[in-house]
């Protein structure tokens, strides 16, 4: 494979949400701990989310505002570190607040590499810089994710992503056609809720609206109740 592989795995209620309150439910650990499992499995080298998400579990906030300033600096990517593991942020808005240029989750300790439109604002480039985050631009009004993940190889070696969420970015890789295997991971529950977020949600932000057909690849029954189904975009079937 020429580029880096992608994988989206997801945890998800029968009827597709991935928040809501059956999360806090006890019934959900072995399922929780299947999702862990496997997710560990794929021993992926970055996970990539979205500013929302990431603002939720990284950083935890974002920004309101930034002072105006007079220094300016070019449209290049920069590198702040190198890593054994990143986090890679799709925020081409520039929203996310950082203290730090390492986050970590689950014990993992890992870079952060955001991925930014060239519109962006020079106050937002120089926060970057002062809390020790990467960035690769990718698009100047809108994100153009194939660059952003040829990018993301060729800069900091990256050879296989783990894509988990938000439901925007989820959708808007795969309409991208970026994805290589689709991982469900889904508990007994029903959630019934309205309005939250799916696994895969439309919006401006994807260059397209195109329903995805996908070939199964492999289903197995966890922890008794629990099914986890992995899927591959046809059109990745096809040329493999």
């Amino acid at each position: 494979m020429s580029r880096l592989e992608i994988i989206c795995h997801i945890l998800q209620s029968l009827d597709g949400n991935i928040d809501g309150d059956f999360f806090a439910m006890s019934e959900l650990r072995p399922a929780f701990q299947a999702f862990a499992r496997i997710r560990d499995e794929y021993a992926c080298d970055a996970v990539i989310s979205g500013a929302t998400t990431a603002a939720e579990i990284y950083a935890g906030d974002t920004f309101g505002g930034l002072p105006e300033m007079t220094e300016t600096y070019d449209r290049s990517d920069w590198q702040a570190a190198k890593a054994d593991k990143y986090a890679v942020i799709i925020d081409g808005q520039g929203t996310v607040y950082w203290q730090s240029g390492t986050v970590e989750r689950r014990g993992s300790k890992m870079h952060v590499v955001t991925v930014l439109q060239e519109n962006i604002s020079d106050s937002y480039i120089a926060h970057l810089h002062q809390a020790g985050v990467s960035y690769v631009f990718a698009g100047t009004d809108s994100l153009d994710l194939p660059l952003a993940v040829r990018k993301l190889k060729e800069q900091f070696g990256i050879k296989k992503m783990l894509l988990s969420g938000g439901g925007i970015v989820d959708w808007a890789f795969l309409q991208a056609g970026l994805i290589d295997e689709i991982s469900l991971v889904i508990p007994p529950v029903i959630d019934g809720g309205t309005g939250l977020a799916s696994a895969f949600d439309d919006s401006p932000f994807s260059v397209g609206h195109n329903a995805a057909p996908l070939a199964l690849k492999d289903v197995q029954r966890l922890n008794e109740n629990c099914l986890w189904l992995r899927y591959i975009p046809v059109r990745k079937s096809m040329t493999k």
